[in-house]
């Protein structure tokens, strides 16, 4: 079946904003929730639309055309009584939160529901169109000039069928979910914390692939080189690569002669001349950092017998993700099974609240020899020793 076309407010004033938000805050217990944005040479997103559908409405809010004010959405965002409900959710209320300074609120995520209902990690809208309502979405504008005007027609047909089934899918989804609503609250927690949306310069090292090993005195150059960017890119609004390559910032904080690779790199690459006193002062005055951060510190080799373990319990995992129909990432990852296997018991979330009981525990049982793997034909179970 292809995507059907509904009838639906194209909304460009202040007045008919307001009206739609009137509407909205009178009866609409569900809100289908979707953006598209622009990132590609900004820091932060510049908005382009914002699709609504209810049960009764649906609208597309243009902000771009006339400079267009969000102030009317933000009680409607933040009203209580109005589930908004987004697919693949981080990215939207990031924008919504950076707008207000408060985050949407309650929300639903149908990607989260859908993966604790065995479509896999990080299913996509229009699969689970496709699959739940037998509804072929035309993705043709996925990459789009969406900050042009005017949109075209096939642009608005694809923004709008973004929303125009994410409630049928939520009701279908939360249906099958009764049992598993507590592990849906779970995972919504870090959507719901506003850290999990703020700046913070002093972290941006972790978005760098970093080579190992590495020392202190490196390492500290990195940081200090990747704060900087990071708050350049802030203030400048453009994106931190725009600033500064990850390359040439390992570069730089590798030489022994930085003062003379950042005149190479002046003179060989866009890096502006501008950032040189500012990026030798990092280099020449990296904070003190008195030991690496655990994620920088290899861990030991497994030994033979130790990767034979971390293979056994991927077959737990696999076997536990199929049992309870749940896709394999939200129980853990392998790093996570060889850091059970290297016997760490604490900060990990497969040994916390629902992924403890439905895995974790069996993990550790295996692990301590209390039970075992019984294969007989083509079935594998667990069994007690």
């Amino acid at each position: 079946m292809k995507q059907d076309q509904r009838p639906f407010e194209y909304i460009e004033t202040e007045e008919a904003l307001a009206s739609f938000c009137a509407r909205l805050m009178e009866n609409a217990p569900l809100m289908a929730v979707d953006t598209e944005f622009v990132r590609e040479s900004t820091y932060f997103s510049k908005l382009s639309t914002i699709q609504i559908a209810t049960d009764t409405q649906t609208a597309l809010i243009d902000p771009v055309k006339h400079n267009l004010s969000l102030a009317p959405l933000k009680a409607v965002f933040t009203n209580p009584n109005i589930t908004k409900i987004f697919h693949a959710a981080r990215q939207d209320v990031e924008i919504f939160y950076h707008f207000w300074g408060v985050l949407p609120t309650p929300i639903a995520d149908t990607q989260i529901i859908a993966m604790v209902n065995g479509f896999g990690d990080s299913v996509g809208y229009q699969s689970l169109v496709k699959s739940i309502l037998d509804i072929s979405l035309n993705k043709d504008c996925r990459v789009s000039n969406w900050l042009q005007r005017p949109l075209t027609q096939d642009q608005i047909n694809y923004a709008m069928g973004d929303v125009l089934y994410l409630i049928d899918i939520y009701r279908v989804l939360l249906k099958r979910t009764e049992q598993r609503l507590d592990w849906v609250k779970e995972e919504l927690e870090v959507l719901k914390n506003p850290e999990t949306y703020a700046i913070r310069p002093e972290e941006s090292w972790r978005r760098i692939s970093i080579p190992l090993p590495i020392g202190l005195k490196e390492f500290s150059k990195i940081k200090a080189l990747a704060t900087w960017r990071e708050n350049e890119a802030v203030r400048q609004d453009k994106p931190r690569l725009h600033i500064l390559k990850d390359q040439w910032l390992l570069d730089l904080a590798r030489t022994s002669r930085p003062a003379q690779k950042l005149k190479d790199l002046v003179a060989q690459t866009n890096v502006k001349k501008a950032y040189a006193d500012a990026l030798l002062h990092c280099l020449e005055n990296p904070e003190e950092i008195l030991e690496l951060p655990q994620s920088l510190t290899p861990p030991p080799s497994p030994t033979t017998s130790e990767a034979l373990v971390v293979d056994m319990l991927k077959v737990l995992h696999k076997m536990v993700a199929q049992e309870h129909a749940i896709a394999p990432k939200l129980l853990c990852t392998v790093d996570v099974l060889k850091q059970l296997v290297s016997g760490k018991r604490t900060g990990l979330p497969v040994l916390e609240g629902w992924r403890l009981d439905i895995f974790g525990n069996q993990v550790l049982t295996l692990l301590e020899g209390k039970t075992s793997f019984k294969v007989k034909g083509k079935t594998v179970r667990i069994v007690e020793e």
